[in-house]
């Protein structure tokens, strides 16, 4: 039986040009930029889900875009299984927009007594 995360990821394999529908997808929570606020943002542009049902999403990861100095830009949520679609929001969004040249993705491990460690992993 395929599980609906299986049925999404085979609907991904569809020809180019194919909505891809879960993903890839992403959304931009904060803008650090200083620049007109482009939180909300959602992407890539054959992407139908809103903001909140991508961060809302069993497989969406928070993520951040840096520049070459360390500067935070953006934190939203990406849609993935650890494949190529990691670099979505930096190719489509980070990297045109504002220079960024990083992502990261928060990576979350719980300690022997419980609490919540988060740490950053560039990708």
């Amino acid at each position: 039986m395929t599980t609906e995360f299986q049925r999404l990821i085979d609907e991904n394999q569809k020809p180019a040009g194919t909505p891809r529908p879960v993903l890839g997808c992403w959304c931009i929570q904060k803008d650090r930029t200083g620049e007109p606020d482009q939180s909300g943002t959602v992407g890539p542009a054959l992407c139908q889900l809103s903001a909140a049902t991508i961060q809302n999403h069993p497989s969406a990861h928070f993520f951040q875009m840096k520049d070459d100095d360390g500067n935070i830009y953006y934190r939203g949520w990406c849609i993935h299984d650890g494949g190529e679609e990691m670099f979505a929001p930096l190719d489509d969004f980070g990297q045109p927009n504002a220079g960024c040249t990083s992502i990261e993705y928060q990576k979350t491990t719980i300690a022997a007594d419980g609490a919540h460690e988060h740490k950053w992993e560039r990708i």
